[in-house]
Order: C-alpha cells, then structure tokens, then sequence
C-alpha cells in the first residue's frame, strides 16, 4: 500500500495524527496466522482536558513477510497466493491472489478461452452468479458493476487478467471453500458452471 516511508507519511500519518492522540485496542480475530487488530484513535484526553466522544476506527494487522513483521493499515488484513485451478474443454481459470480487507475479499485470477467460439464470463443477467461460498455454504456475491462488460468477453485463444471484489465481511470463523461462475457463455452453447475450490 505505502511502498517508502515518505509515502506512509504523506498519506497516512499526517492526515491521522494532526495532534496527539490516545488509542483503544482490542484483537478482532486471527486469519492465517494473521492478527487484526481494530483500534480507535481519540483526542488525547491530558491534551484536551476532556473526554472526547469522536474517534477515527482502523484495522491493523500484523503480518510476516520475509522474516519480518510487517503493518497493513487502512481496513486491509492480508494477501494470499492461490493456485488453484479448474479447466474444462472452453476454458481454464486459474486463481493467483486473495486480498482479504475488513469489509471486502478480491480474487485475481487468469481465464483463458480454449474455444474455438466467444466466451462471456458472466451475462450479468443475475448480479448472484459469481460468488465465493464459504465452508458453511454462505454465499458472497461478486459486485459485478465494478467490471465493465466488454471485460468479461474472451475471445477464441485468447487470456485475460481479473479482480474481481466479493461482498464478503471479513470474519476469522468464517473460511472460503470455493469460488463460483454459474453463468459462463460459451457462443451457441448452453451456459456452463465452473467452482473452483479455495483452500
């Protein structure tokens, strides 16, 4: 997110912490090895004289990348390499990362047409056809008005890149099984369904 300390800086620190301030912490919940942490940022209260009910809310989370502890700000919890894959004879999906936030989950995967026809990903005739499932079968759609159309058509051969956001709260207790597309159009077929599990 911050790729120089100048850059957190200028980006976080001085917009956050424009006087001192106190803090409350608590654990929000452990993910794979991760620790999130909420934390109100408040007017110091020795500075101000009084107890202010205004705060700033953020998730923190602590991660080990490298050997080294690192911090993920601003609601964001973690990245995970995926590589998980489902091929049938019109197409290959592969999975590559999840980016887990506090209040949404984005799948990057790969789609390559093997047809020898034009595929469509999803018609967006339901807004419920690409969704994550989880291990209690919760389903969390896909907000497919953030990809323009012309993004899920694959022509003959070719690949495409994706990510694609989930309507998915993050929650420790709740673990993704699999990754749904139930209305891939493959041209003058019927529509085909393709999970994909995620583990």
């Amino acid at each position: 997110m911050f790729n120089t300390v100048e850059d957190f800086y200028n980006n976080y620190y001085k917009d956050i912490f424009t006087e001192k301030k106190s803090y409350d912490a608590e654990v929000w919940g452990t993910y794979n090895g991760v620790v999130t942490y909420r934390v109100k940022l408040l007017k110091d209260i020795m500075s101000a004289g009084k107890i202010q009910e205004e705060f700033i809310e953020d998730y923190y989370s602590i991660v080990r990348e490298d050997g080294e502890k690192k911090l993920n700000l601003k609601n964001f919890v973690t990245k995970l390499e995926l590589e998980n894959s489902k091929s049938t004879e019109d197409i290959d999906i592969n999975l590559i990362s999840k980016k887990v936030y506090i209040d949404y989950e984005i799948i990057k995967f790969n789609v390559k047409n093997n047809s020898g026809k034009r595929v469509v990903l999803d018609t967006k005739e339901d807004t419920e056809t690409i969704f994550i499932k989880d291990t209690n079968g919760v389903r969390y759609p896909w907000y497919g008005h953030e990809i323009a159309n012309n993004l899920l058509e694959i022509e003959s051969g070719q690949s495409r890149e994706l990510e694609v956001k989930f309507n998915k709260i993050y929650n420790p207790n709740r673990k993704d099984n699999s990754i749904n597309f139930e209305d891939i159009y493959v041209e003058g077929e019927d529509g085909i369904s393709i999970e994909i599990g995620i583990q």
